[in-house]
């Protein structure tokens, strides 16, 4: 009887064993392959787009990135006021109504102005296209700065700027800025030209005639200045996003 009842334990006590050894490795399995699909949805999904034309006068980035706690596009814009370039891409690229579409579908912006405008060697801010260009700039600087925590009004502002024949003083109210704190900001005494050439600077860094590394990864042609809604929608298509701004990416209309 003892040596039954003790087979009986030993059989017990090796079950026991194996049962909770293959818990175990189950548990680990599945462990790893949650932490490795983690990794895998936080770090990729992130594609590029950058283009610029003739160092600052006008360039575009485009970035998805996935890695962020909430994914988004990310759409950088930098430009000077006074070339042909940003003139012809506010007036019949970025419009107002591209704006508020593609803020619809989570786009998130940067404007970045003085493309071209920096402080020389005399310690003053100097400009690709002389001194109007410097008063525009540091006009644009100055707002930029005061609504550094709203872009959409930023591109508002800069959008009406140039479909407005220049008119500072009709797009300042739009987006609730008082023009004397703006014109004070951009004149003698303001601060207009150092935050004008810290804008350079995001640009052009370590006085750079190039942008940024690492900037301009992924499709890089001009196209995003001819086309900027179709290149857009194509970054959008390229992450699989929705996006109602986008015809071929506009979710489908509620069945029934």
């Amino acid at each position: 009887m003892i040596y039954r009842s003790f087979s009986v334990n030993f059989f017990v006590v090796i079950c026991l064993f194996i049962f909770l050894k293959e818990a175990k490795m189950q548990t680990s399995t599945g462990s790893s392959s949650s932490s490795s699909s983690s990794s895998s949805s936080s770090g990729s999904s992130r594609t590029s787009y950058h283009t610029d034309i003739n160092n600052g006068e006008l360039g575009i980035r485009m970035q998805y990135d996935s890695k962020t706690q909430n994914p988004k596009m990310y759409v950088t814009i930098y430009y000077d006021t006074e070339t042909t370039s940003a003139t012809n891409f506010f007036q019949q690229q970025l419009t107002d109504q591209v704006l508020t579409d593609f803020t619809g579908c989570g786009v998130a912006w940067d404007f970045i102005p003085c493309g071209t405008s920096k402080f020389g060697n005399t310690g003053a801010l100097t400009c690709l296209m002389g001194d109007k260009q410097c008063e525009f700039d540091k006009i644009h600087a100055c707002v930029a700065t005061m609504l550094a925590q709203d872009q959409v009004k930023v591109g508002r502002f800069v959008v009406c700027f140039f479909n407005n024949n220049k008119n500072v003083d009709q797009c300042l109210p739009n987006v609730g800025l008082n023009s004397g704190d703006v014109h004070a900001c951009a004149g003698p005494q303001g601060q207009g030209a150092n935050e004008c050439n810290a804008f350079n600077t995001q640009i052009h860094p370590n006085g750079s005639q190039t942008p940024p590394p690492g900037t301009s990864t992924g499709s890089s042609t001009s196209a995003g200045t001819t086309n900027f809604k179709g290149v857009l929608c194509g970054q959008f298509a390229n992450v699989q996003l929705q996006c109602n701004a986008c015809p071929a990416l506009a979710p489908p209309p509620p069945s029934g």
